[in-house]
């Protein structure tokens, strides 16, 4: 079974709500194209995932583990005594298979935000015009005609000016294309 590596970039799980876990442990657990169980995935046979489901605070560490072997090689991480790899270096693994720009020194912060950037941009080039009217109603964007560009300009201003608050309308817009898009956006 996987062990969880004490990882400062994933501490703060400990303090998410069971809702904020929620798709959290449903991407870990169940493959979105079908709807099945991944067959790789082990958290679902954790004692404390069969006990404390769906309170899933009760199992933070476990689903922690969850995600650093989801996101490692399963033969290293046998060699590893089950134990997968830091957030960071999934983080880095995911901005250089999707292509972002970045630094791999950068804070994870910053690494995080520039994912979730170049998720919109692919992501509001799929939308239709009926979509990104939606999109920008739903953010309460004041655009007459919105095209991907101008909904990505303005997510990146918020950005830009107004830190956490514009990560809020970042995750909102993420999870409203998401939604229109009909599942995990990639």
């Amino acid at each position: 079974m996987p062990k969880y590596r004490i990882d400062p970039d994933l501490a703060f799980i400990a303090h998410c709500t069971n809702d904020d876990l929620s798709l959290l442990v449903s991407v870990l657990t169940h493959d979105h194209k079908d709807g099945k169980k991944r067959w790789s995935e082990r958290l679902t046979r954790k004692p404390e995932y069969q006990l404390y489901y769906p309170n899933h605070q009760r199992y933070w560490t476990d689903i922690c583990a969850e995600l650093q072997t989801y996101g490692a090689n399963s033969l290293v991480s046998a060699v590893r005594g089950n134990k997968g790899v830091l957030y960071r270096e999934i983080l880095l693994d995911v901005c250089k298979k999707l292509k972002v720009n970045f630094n791999p020194k950068s804070d994870i912060e910053t690494l995080e935000m520039n994912l979730l950037m170049t998720v919109m941009e692919k992501s509001l080039d799929k939308l239709n015009e009926e979509e990104l009217r939606t999109l920008a109603h739903d953010l309460q964007l004041n655009l007459t005609n919105p095209t991907p560009q101008l909904v990505m300009i303005a997510l990146q201003a918020a950005v830009r000016t107004s830190g956490f608050a514009a990560l809020e309308i970042a995750t909102v817009a993420a999870m409203s294309i998401i939604e229109l898009l009909g599942g995990v956006a990639t």
